[in-house]
């Protein structure tokens, strides 16, 4: 049967329904450790992979309509430019 059941599209209408949009910009990315992943093992014709460890440095504006579903963000001190900063970690693999 090619058609998805019901109650499948019915919960993706769900889901899409109550998903809340938020905006943030990143500004900076700080790469803080690099390492070989997985102790240099290959994975066929890619070969190895290296760890990046870092943060990533965002900001968003408050008076953003969008972000209005972030509790708190009026109160979150404010930068030079009005926006409310926060960091967050990261790590990417990166085929050598």
């Amino acid at each position: 049967m090619a058609c998805k059941p019901l109650s499948r599209q019915i919960a993706v209408l769900v889901v899409a329904a109550f998903c809340v949009r938020a905006e943030a910009r990143v500004v900076r990315f700080v790469v803080e450790q690099t390492r070989i992943f997985a102790d240099g093992i290959s994975f066929g014709a890619v070969g190895q992979y290296q760890r990046l460890d870092g943060t990533a440095y965002m900001e968003v504006d408050p008076a953003d309509p969008l972000n209005a579903v972030i509790v708190n963000l009026d109160k979150a001190p404010r930068n030079d430019r009005g926006m409310v900063e926060l960091s967050s970690p990261f790590f990417i693999l990166k085929p050598l």
